[in-house]
């Protein structure tokens, strides 16, 4: 389908559309069918990012329920000729009186979401010509006190109550002496159900809310809406559609709670956004992203002809590389699709129109003619890895790096899953280049290594610099701003501790202790004697890196009390402010923390141990790997055999490709430690050091003074085998905060 000439919304305009360019058909179908038939009360949620389609999505559920509703809007909105994507049939449409449609974010600036959205459906109501407002007490009602007691939330009003401003002289006025000794949820209740009646009169059939982007409101006014929302669900005869974005929304609740906790307004700190909009929203449809045909066909229908994209596209030849490069460089986002083809079409312009005046004003250029596979590549890194430097030569370097990865070929089946030693080097060189340059997010660091390595032209077949540098300068025309590098910058900025208060459960004397938490949390830990171990892998395991090496002698001299289980959501929430964690869940591993954010979690329980002379703080590596170990010397603490791992630990082969909650059965170690393999990389206290090991230090190690890297033990939820042995080492930088990465505390007496 091709963009209206006429203007109407098409794919390429940022207005909603009924136009179906995401091929929904069968989804909007179903969708409305359900709202036509399934007994309410019933909310459907639309849930999506921002710039998935959500607003056309719902748009078309509501032309298929209500096509008079549509009238007003279909020319304007991709629908100048022909059938709309979806039609119902008659006695389908039959049961659904009318719809609604309310933009929330369009009234958040007022005082009560309550009276805005009745308003907007005694409005539609009088339009529509369901039931005029002279003929029915409820809009009287609403109209004679205008809802301005919402604000007061659900006070009582008695009779010798004064209630706030005239709103006792106004409900009175409007209803009568009926308003007095109820609150202002049974009084609204009550008559916003005479109002639906009176709309729907006798017959059976039923009103369909929508109610649009509530994810664009500021938090506060979400969840004023989401309570005064509340108020209407129940309503037999309504069907409520949410567009929402369901994780900011979620995201919205968490903190407004949170904040009313720390207030002393609410007692649930750790209040679950995802629960609260379970209560609400009944049937949530996730809107599929777009596939790589579709996606295909997506940005092939934003390209006009007339577009420096359009001449291009008319030579297969010449169009199918870029259109694998956009594939793999764009989310599967509409609107950040639209957003980059309209950049790449002015940048296009600009370069032809750059070389047109240099060529009308006799000047001479580094390039007679545009690379534009090269400037096309260049615009998709800014735009889609805008951390990247806009240096030739640093670009150079990243695809330098990124080269030899390409020759890496996946494992056949039946040899090991592991890549050998040169290619994890590759890896590393790469990861510390992306992470210095901000790129610390492991996905999109994978998502970026596979775009150099599947694009052309390849940055070290540029062989002249000012080439390079005449497209670099163009791509700049439509590239973010970099921020002016300041000292702050360079340190991460930690989640910010609560209020909290701690106990403890047991001196320092007994074989385990126990923190209890505020939020009914608790820590428990067992205590790890003194000892020596032999700390590293062997020379002769073909699955260890030169990293690993030599294995030495290492003695732990002092006792420490180390976390059974890696630090859970449950516990992070009785100390900090905010759950960053991908994965949901109070008895998941905490993930997304950076080794700041650990460091911070740790000072904050010490703050409040100090009268009992304790330190929470992360484990050294060696104490880290004397812990997993347990008193064993073989690869895992329960043996050598790999395949055996699956029954130990959490890892790529049965972890359902996310954390798993803590403390599965078979999962501790001799010394009773659980998680020390696989489910969560875990920070320790120390910098990387390559040779490290080679240094002599074999009592209490604390590892280098300085480093760029923190190390990280233990494997995680998504890893292979090798990197689940007891000595396997790895790092990242300490700003770093990845869906596999948390931490364990470990807690000593003060100055150990």
């Amino acid at each position: 389908m091709n963009a209206k000439s006429s203007g109407a919304a098409g794919p390429r305009n940022d207005e909603w559309t009924i136009g179906d360019f995401l091929d929904r058909r069968a989804l909007i179908e179903t969708t409305a069918k359900i709202a036509a038939t399934w007994d309410a009360p019933l909310t459907i949620g639309i849930c999506a990012p921002w710039g998935e389609g959500k607003t056309s999505t719902m748009r078309m559920i509501q032309r298929a329920l209500d096509p008079d509703a549509a009238n007003d809007w279909d020319a304007g909105h991709g629908q100048t000729d022909g059938k709309p994507p979806v039609e119902l049939p008659a006695e389908l449409r039959k049961q659904v009186k009318g719809t609604v449609w309310f933009d929330p974010w369009q009234y958040q600036f007022e005082n009560s979401p309550a009276s805005s959205l009745v308003r907007t459906i005694l409005q539609t109501a009088e339009k529509r010509d369901w039931v005029k407002a002279k003929d029915s007490g409820a809009f009287g009602f609403f109209k004679g006190m205008g809802l301005a007691l919402a604000e007061g939330g659900l006070r009582v009003y008695t009779k010798g109550s004064t209630g706030i401003g005239d709103v006792k002289e106004s409900i009175v006025n409007a209803i009568g002496p009926e308003a007095l000794g109820k609150s202002f949820a049974e009084l609204f209740q009550e008559k916003y159900q005479e109002a639906i009646d009176d709309i729907l009169a006798e017959d059976s059939s039923r009103l369909v809310i929508f109610l649009d982007d509530l994810d664009r409101c500021q938090p506060e006014y979400v969840v004023r809406m989401l309570e005064a929302l509340k108020l209407t669900l129940l309503n037999p005869r309504c069907v409520y559609v949410l567009g929402i974005d369901d994780t900011v929304v979620a995201s919205a609740v968490r903190d407004h709670y949170r904040h009313r906790h720390a207030e002393g307004q609410n007692d649930q700190p750790g209040f679950d956004g995802e629960r609260y909009l379970e209560k609400i929203i009944q049937l949530p449809i996730r809107l599929p992203g777009l596939m790589d045909d579709l996606a295909d066909q997506f940005i092939g229908n934003l390209i006009t002809d007339g577009a420096e994209l359009g001449k291009i596209k008319k030579d297969e030849s010449q169009w199918r590389p870029i259109s694998n490069m956009l594939l793999l460089g764009l989310k599967r986002n509409p609107r950040h699709a639209k957003r980059f083809v309209m950049l790449i079409e002015f940048t296009l312009a600009l370069a032809e129109t750059k070389l047109k005046q240099a060529s009308d004003e006799g000047k001479e250029l580094p390039v007679t003619k545009i690379d534009k596979p090269l400037l096309i590549k260049l615009q998709m890194l800014q735009f889609s890895w805008p951390e990247l430097p806009r240096d030739a030569s640093d670009l150079k370097e990243l695809e330098q790096l990124a080269a030899p990865l390409e020759e890496q070929k996946p494992a056949e089946e039946g040899k090991k899953e592991f890549p050998g030693v040169q290619a994890t080097k590759n890896y590393d060189a790469l990861w510390e280049s992306l992470g210095r340059w901000g790129v610390t997010d492991r996905d999109r660091q994978e998502k970026l290594r596979e775009f150099f390595c599947k694009t052309q032209p390849r940055f070290k077949d540029i062989k002249a610099d000012k080439v390079m540098e005449f497209h670099i300068h163009l791509v700049a025309a439509t590239s973010e701003a970099e921020p002016e590098a300041t000292e702050e910058d360079q340190e991460s900025h930690p989640i910010n501790p609560r209020e909290f208060s701690v106990s403890v459960e047991g001196t320092f004397d007994d074989d385990d202790l126990v923190l209890k938490f505020d939020n009914q949390a608790e820590m428990k830990l067992l205590k790890i004697n003194p000892g020596k171990f032999r700390m590293g892998s062997l020379k002769t395991d073909k699955m260890a890196d030169d990293d690993e090496r030599p294995r030495h002698s290492v003695g732990i001299t002092h006792p420490f009390y180390m976390g059974v289980y890696p630090v859970t959501q449950g516990l992070w929430d009785a100390v900090m402010s905010l759950n960053p964690s991908y994965f949901r869940g109070q008895d998941r591993p905490v993930e997304q923390v950076s080794w700041y954010d650990a460091a911070a979690f740790c000072n904050a329980v010490t703050e409040n141990l100090k009268e009992q002379g304790l330190t929470a703080r992360l484990p050294t590596e060696a104490e880290w790997e004397y812990a997993c170990r347990a008193g064993t010397t073989t690869r895992f603490w329960f043996g050598d055999d790999v395949s055996e791992l699956a029954k130990y630990a959490w890892i790529n082969k049965n972890s359902k490709e996310q954390t798993q909650p803590v403390g599965a059965e078979g999962h501790a170690n001799p010394w009773g430690l659980s998680d020390m393999l696989g489910n969560i990389w875990e920070w320790c206290s120390d910098w990387f050091g390559e040779d490290y090991y080679a240094s002599g230090v074999n009592q209490d190690p604390q590892g280098p003074p300085t480093g760029n890297n923190q190390v990280i033990r233990g494997g995680s939820w998504l890893d292979l085998d090798r990197d689940c042995q007891c000595a396997f080492r790895n790092r990242i930088l300490p700003n770093g905060q990845f869906l596999d990465v948390g931490f364990r505390v470990v807690l000593s007496s003060v100055g150990r």
